[in-house]
């Protein structure tokens, strides 16, 4: 989910197709899903081809990384949980 959240704020900047999007995941399944999505579970095949609908238009890539190198993402996510509303700051 969090993926295709990624995608779609994306998909709606300006600089969705100037530049390449690198995408980072600590869960090798996804990335593994979205490069290959006939190795998806059925259950989650809605949400990859989703994945890949909102990225068919841009130009990305994923890439897997280690939790242990994935720290700062893991702070901003933690912090997440604990804000009572849904914002998103994009600075250009």
């Amino acid at each position: 989910m969090a993926i295709l959240e990624a995608l779609s704020i994306v998909i709606k900047s300006k600089w969705a197709k100037v530049f390449c999007f690198e995408l980072e995941s600590d869960c090798n399944n996804v990335v593994l899903w979205l490069r290959n999505p006939f190795c998806s579970p059925l259950a989650f095949r809605p949400i990859v081809d989703a994945c890949l609908r909102f990225g068919a238009s841009l130009n990305w890539r994923i890439n897997s990384i280690g939790r242990d190198c994935n720290q700062a993402a893991d702070s901003l996510a933690k912090s997440g949980i604990n804000r009572h509303l849904d914002y998103v700051i994009v600075a250009d």
